[in-house]
């Protein structure tokens, strides 16, 4: 009897012990995280237990633009960023980060199926500096606002428009940062990044084995994707075309406009300059899905950027010419392709066969503020203004 009853004092003793140490906060006392002066929206709030604070990692990891897969059933959570690859589990003291293993400043804790973490993993983890105040019962984090120094980015003139936008709103954020975005094509940001005149090049391509031999060691962020439009003068009665009918028209098999269904006329073909990530992504695309060593017709007037094949295309009435699709506008006519229509939900969709990457290269891991100048374009904020600028986002949201 004196065993049992022990017995019983010993059990209730722990449960005790283990509500106590996972029981939600009461409403009134709940503490606010906030991350670059947002608060975040947690599904359960930061937790003072044992002297020590928790906070959910989640909505932390996805607000600087990681991916973050959670199992309920493991209990583990990762979190991927430009920078960091993390793996960490429910009721354990320890996390990898980029493969190293770190001890935590506690163990980790899981209330109502949230992650939480001991409070300076968040700078440990994900280089996100927080403090907090008793008094206000708040925590307050630092990623973005935390930036000074200079950055360099250039290259591709399709990617131009997000990174210039990007980098003035991170400098309106850091009044200590200077951050620079030159043009000049996808092939010279490939070549900048290798070579250091760019801390970050901008490529509207993926990169070729020939680009992987001749500039060894870049690495490659993917930030968004863009369709290809095939456009036309808005005088062209031509609304759509077949694959084989772009390739036929780009290679110079046709020559006029009456033999995919126009007004007799010659077709005259605009085209990007060497060195354009777009007119490697279209002979990679629409070109090469039918022969591999073709080429753009010799006879095709090249262009040095979207903006002037724009310019050419809605003054030639025989025009024909492909742009990115984020700067497509009502002066010309983007045409459908297999009676499919360039937009974004076709192309996220995969019916739509025009679909880049477009990427944005580090000589090595990314790191520093270049780590965090991508990682604002892989976050909400980032994706959104891929999105205003006529892109797509890595994911379409429902």
């Amino acid at each position: 009897m004196f065993k049992m009853k022990n017995l019983l004092v010993a059990v209730i003793l722990l449960a005790v012990a283990i509500t106590a140490s996972i029981a939600p906060i009461s409403a009134d006392s709940k503490i606010k995280l906030s991350l670059d002066g947002k608060d975040l929206a947690v599904k359960v709030s930061p937790v003072s237990s044992g002297g020590k604070m928790y906070v959910p990692i989640k909505e932390a990891a996805e607000a600087i633009g990681g991916i973050v897969t959670w199992s309920k059933i493991s209990k583990r959570m990762t979190i991927t960023t430009c920078d960091k690859n993390i793996v960490i589990n429910g009721n354990s003291n320890k996390a990898v980060v980029n493969h190293n293993t770190i001890i935590l400043d506690g163990t980790t804790k899981v209330i109502d199926g949230t992650l939480l973490v001991p409070f300076s993993f968040l700078e440990k983890g994900l280089g996100i500096y927080a403090t907090y105040s008793a008094s206000s019962k708040s925590i307050t984090a630092k990623y973005f606002t935390n930036m000074k120094g200079t950055l360099k980015a250039g290259g591709s003139t399709t990617i131009e428009p997000i990174a210039s936008k990007a980098a003035i709103k991170l400098m309106e954020m850091n009044k200590g940062l200077s951050v620079t975005v030159a043009k000049g094509g996808s092939g010279e940001g490939i070549k900048g990044a290798y070579n250091g005149t760019f801390n970050i090049g901008n490529a509207s391509r993926a990169l070729t084995d020939t680009d992987k031999k001749t500039y060894p060691g870049l690495v490659s962020t993917t930030i968004g994707r863009d369709g290809i439009a095939i456009i036309v003068n808005k005088k062209n009665s031509v609304k759509n075309l077949s694959t084989q009918q772009v390739f036929d028209i780009f290679t110079g098999k046709i020559s006029n406009w009456a033999d995919v269904g126009g007004k007799k006329a010659p077709i005259n073909v605009y085209t990007r300059e060497s060195g354009s990530g777009t007119l490697t992504s279209f002979v990679e695309l629409a070109l090469h899905m039918y022969d591999k060593k073709a080429s753009v017709v010799a006879r095709a007037t090249p262009m040095a950027e979207n903006g002037t094949v724009l310019n050419a295309i809605s003054q030639d009435e025989n025009s024909i010419g492909f742009l990115s699709l984020g700067f497509v506008e009502s002066r010309v006519k983007a045409l459908d392709i297999e009676n499919v229509t360039p937009n974004s939900v076709n192309c996220l969709s995969g019916n739509y066969k025009y679909v880049r990457p477009l990427n944005v290269l580090t000589k090595g891991a990314p790191s520093g503020l270049a780590a965090k100048f991508i990682n604002y374009l892989l976050s909400p904020d980032g994706q959104l203004m891929i999105v205003k600028e006529g892109y797509l986002p890595l994911i379409l949201e429902d």
